[in-house]
């Protein structure tokens, strides 16, 4: 029945080759009977030229290797395999007649990945190398996908398209990398942008954080060369395995530098971006999608984020910051706004709709004329992550501008911190989805929510929780007097013909 079990094993999976190395026969003969009943094939030699003959030869899976051996021992052949590029990740059992801890530690630190001792069980023996067998095949694995993965990568950069202004082909690249490694935040800077006072590096530099669980991570900065000389610098935030992601960056280095040296080295770059960007705020280039706003006691709807999205896959974030940089920052803005009203009118009656922007196109809008064919009740969010300079015009601004509801975005992020809140008295505070995140759990989050409920209250404003995702976090806040919520717990951005008309307000 066993040898049938045997048999039935070695038939479900290709036999692996273990080498047992050592020098008594008797040891040798016992060892090869179990691991040929566990299904294995077998070599077995007594010393140590022989076994580097085999490994030269054959592909080894495991070694079985005896310390005490004639002429060259145990440790010396260990050194000879991991010396070796060919072998230097064989895996390797040592089998010792030492059971004391300076015997096994010898053993593992002359570069064993585990150790048997003497006289040897014939079951552990055929758990651990079933248990080296599985972690080799796994590392094999992972190997194998991590190059389909650089591979996949590679063509899709290749694919992209050098004319791109570099805001887009910094946010294709983004989006590439993503699917294969855990990063953050990735800029590609033209040497121009690098701060003037520090050289421009020529290798890798690399930055550890700790945050504590899943907020562990590090900093890559990799040097861009065309033509010999450092064009521009990658930079990227990655979580998780951390060299994987260097190396994988430090492979496509590159091949990106090939396809950004245009725009790294043109000097016609904001011309080109603002051309872009107007390309994309054109007619058909921009299109809309809401988030229900909701009340966490009731569950009804009472308003809509609205939130734009671009047709050609752009991240909303970069065209942003590239309508920034180009100088037409409320030019899109205005056509965004636009596009979100006209898309509105198909949201359920009764629910109001609350909008993006910025401080600076309070100022340079004529929000009254840009906002007057609105069908709904309006809120401005102005985000928390842009520095105001100038309060006391924002305020006249918001002053002049009828039927509109002010809210302060990110409340507890960015340059303002509460100062937004405290200057501008708005009609709604909406907490950064970072306060939000496993409030259920953290104290701390806690209490800074019921500090910030508190400012609300005092001048009659209302609080909005962001970045609800689970609903013990909605039910956290509402137990901290927050009465209204967003998050994808409660619904995802939708296009507006996909609300129907059954959603009460």
């Amino acid at each position: 029945m066993e040898r049938a079990a045997a048999a039935d094993a070695s038939t479900r999976r290709e036999a692996q080759l273990v080498l047992v190395v050592d020098d008594d026969p008797g040891v040798r003969e016992v060892f090869r009977a179990a691991l040929e009943h566990g299904g294995y094939a077998v070599v077995a030699v007594g010393n140590a030229v022989s076994a580097l003959e085999v490994v030269e030869q054959q592909a080894v899976d495991v070694v079985l290797l005896d310390v005490e051996l004639p002429g060259m021992d145990g440790h010396e052949l260990l050194a000879r395999l991991r010396g070796d590029p060919a072998t230097e990740s064989l895996a390797v059992i040592v089998v010792t007649a030492d059971g004391g801890l300076d015997g096994k530690l010898a053993g593992l630190r002359a570069g064993a990945n585990d150790y048997l001792v003497k006289p040897v069980s014939l079951a552990e023996l055929l758990a651990r190398v079933e248990s080296q067998i599985r972690d080799r095949s796994q590392w094999v694995k992972r190997i194998g996908d991590q190059l389909a993965a650089r591979s996949w990568l590679s063509r899709g950069i290749a694919e992209l398209d050098p004319e791109s202004p570099l805001a887009v082909l910094e946010s294709q690249i983004h989006a590439l990398v993503g699917e294969v490694v855990a990063v953050g935040d990735l800029r590609i800077l033209r040497v121009d942008e690098l701060d003037p006072a520090a050289p421009v590096p020529n290798q890798v530099e690399v930055a550890r954080w700790t945050g504590g669980h899943d907020d562990d991570g590090s900093s890559l900065r990799l040097p861009l060369r065309s033509a010999g000389r450092t064009v521009g610098m990658l930079e990227a935030g990655v979580y998780g395995e951390a060299d994987v992601a260097l190396s994988t960056l430090a492979d496509l280095a590159p091949q990106i530098a090939s396809v950004a040296s245009r725009q790294l080295t043109a000097s016609a770059g904001v011309a080109t971006a603002r051309r872009h960007v107007r390309d994309l705020a054109a007619k058909g280039g921009l299109h809309a999608v809401f988030q229900p706003i909701v009340h966490l006691e009731t569950g009804a709807v009472v308003g809509f984020e609205g939130l734009s999205r671009f047709r050609d896959g752009t991240r909303p974030d970069v065209a942003f910051a590239a309508a920034e940089r180009a100088g037409i920052a409320g030019e899109l803005e205005a056509a965004a706004v636009s596009t979100l009203l006209a898309a509105a009118r198909d949201l359920p009656e009764g629910c109001w709709v609350s909008l993006n922007l910025s401080a600076a196109s309070f100022v340079e809008l004529d929000l009254n004329r840009l906002l007057g064919d609105a069908d709904r009740p309006i809120v401005l969010e102005i985000t928390e992550h842009e520095h105001v300079t100038d309060y006391a015009e924002l305020r006249r601004y918001i002053a002049g501008s009828d039927h509109v509801e002010i809210a302060v975005d990110d409340a507890g992020a960015g340059y303002a911190s509460l100062r937004h809140i405290f200057e501008l008295r708005p009609d709604y505070v909406k907490l950064d989805r970072a306060w939000v995140d496993h409030i259920d759990g953290d104290p701390v989050r806690r209490a800074l929510v019921q500090g910030i409920v508190g400012f609300a209250d005092a001048f009659g404003a209302v609080v909005v929780g962001e970045g609800i995702e689970r609903p013990v976090e909605a039910e956290t806040l509402l137990q901290l007097g927050v009465h209204f919520g967003q998050g994808y717990a409660l619904g995802y951005p939708l296009p507006a013909h996909e609300y129907t008309s059954g959603v009460q307000a």
